[in-house]
């Protein structure tokens, strides 16, 4: 998941509610584990990232906050938990929550599989 955060939360007040409050709730909400749960956050305007960008004609990603890597071990487990996710009411409690930290809009979504 690419995250884009509301643009009036600062970085830090982005991390803290992700870190504190949504994690929870997702967990006590959706349940289950993936093998590895990771969550990168951009650091901002990197003079290195934009003179990497800038030599090869690239393009600075500026508006996501957060990187979140979800790893199962079988796609059934992806099934399971997007259908816990996708439950009467819960959905809403997710998608009430995330407007907090969240652009409107702000996920961006991708599967990948292994080599």
């Amino acid at each position: 998941m690419f995250i884009r955060k509301r643009p009036e939360l600062s970085r830090e007040a982005f991390i803290e509610y992700y870190e504190t409050r949504h994690i929870q709730l997702i967990g006590r909400l959706v349940g289950g584990r993936p093998k590895v749960y990771r969550r990168h956050y951009a650091i901002g305007d990197d003079a290195l990232v934009r003179r990497l960008a800038v030599a090869r004609g690239d393009q600075v990603v500026a508006d996501v906050a957060a990187v979140t890597e979800l790893t199962f071990e079988r796609y059934d487990e992806v099934e399971a938990m997007v259908d816990r996710m996708l439950t009467a009411g819960v959905l809403q409690q997710v998608l009430d929550d995330e407007a907090r930290f969240i652009a409107p809009g702000g996920i961006s979504w991708l599967m990948a599989a292994p080599d």
